[in-house]
C-alpha cells in the first residue's frame, strides 16, 4: 500500500529526519511512503504542483498533518491535497 504524507512538514527544520523516521516505520509494516516533492527537482511552483498531484494519484491513501501552520488554520496546500485526494 502506497501512502502519501501531506503536510507543511516539508517547510520545517528537521524534515529529513522526519522523512527518514516515517520511511523506516512504513517499510517495517510493508507500506510504501510517498512524500511531496519526491520526484521534482527545482523550485518551479507549477512543476511541484503537477508532480504532487501525480504522486497523490499513485497513492492508495493519504495521511495529512492538518495542525495549524503559520496561523490558526492548516496549511492551505495541504488542505487542497486532502480535497484533491
Amino acid at each position: 500500500m502506497k501512502i502519501y504524507f501531506a503536510g507543511p512538514d516539508v517547510f520545517r527544520t528537521g524534515y529529513a529526519g522526519f522523512k527518514e523516521e516515517v520511511t523506516l516505520l512504513c517499510h517495517s509494516r510493508v507500506f510504501v511512503p510517498i512524500f511531496p516533492g519526491d520526484v521534482v527537482t527545482g523550485s518551479d511552483p507549477a512543476a511541484i504542483f503537477q508532480s504532487n498531484l501525480a504522486l497523490i494519484d499513485k497513492a492508495d491513501a493519504v495521511v495529512a498533518n492538518l495542525n495549524p501552520f503559520r496561523g490558526p488554520e492548516p496549511d492551505s496546500g495541504t488542505a487542497f491535497e486532502v480535497g484533491y485526494a
